[in-house]
């Protein structure tokens, strides 16, 4: 279980409807390595980044940049996944999954463009 200290939590600015309440604290569905299954980094990769990387370019850019790239560091990747259009809470979410991408059991298993 992850504790969100309670001052923290007053300063965040919780919308309704606008995020879910679990992401904003980050408590959602990123699990730390290897904490997942690879059908599990699966179905968490299509239900939480499959929806909003509908060019293919932006799934190009996780191609480029995450997938089997252990010698850049996560400042670097980030940067880079920027550059390439992919949006900064997005690209956070993306780099604390960072170990998975760079486990070929688990990139395997995802429809990229090659």
């Amino acid at each position: 279980m992850k504790l969100v200290p309670e001052s923290l939590l007053e300063y965040q600015e919780f919308e309704r409807g606008a995020d879910d309440i679990h992401k904003q604290i980050g408590i959602g569905r990123v699990r730390s390595y290897p904490q997942m299954t690879p059908d599990q980094f699966k179905r968490w990769f299509d239900d939480e980044i499959g929806f909003y990387l509908t060019v293919e370019d932006e799934y190009q850019a996780i191609a480029d940049n995450l997938i089997g790239n252990t010698w850049e560091t996560d400042s670097d990747v980030y940067e880079y996944l920027r550059l390439r259009n992919i949006e900064p809470e997005l690209a956070k979410e993306l780099i604390g999954m960072r170990e998975y991408f760079n486990d070929k059991r688990y990139t395997e298993k995802l429809e990229l463009p090659s």
